[in-house]
């Protein structure tokens, strides 16, 4: 089973990121803003799910987290706190 993949991030980073996903064909299911404002808005059509409260109800099977933010310091701690979750990483 291919895993679909959330990017945390929706910046710039986030947009290469999912241009490069969706060049190789995976499979996006959305995208988490840390600075979510409840706003409708997208990256190239991927839905805004919310912020990283909406990956507490994800089950790390079933997805990749994918993590398109610019500073290293909050990038480590993600990856951190996620892959201790049991999620993987194809970035």
């Amino acid at each position: 089973m291919n895993k679909k993949t959330i990017i945390i991030g929706a910046g710039g980073m986030a947009r290469t990121i999912s241009d490069t996903l969706i060049t190789l064909g995976q499979s996006i299911h959305g995208v988490v803003d840390l600075n979510y404002q409840d706003k409708k808005e997208a990256i190239h059509d991927n839905k805004i799910l919310g912020n990283l409260d909406s990956i507490k109800e994800l089950i790390p099977s079933e997805y990749n987290i994918a993590l398109a933010i610019g500073d290293g310091k909050l990038t480590k701690i993600m990856y951190e706190r996620y892959s201790n979750l049991g999620f993987e990483f194809p970035n």
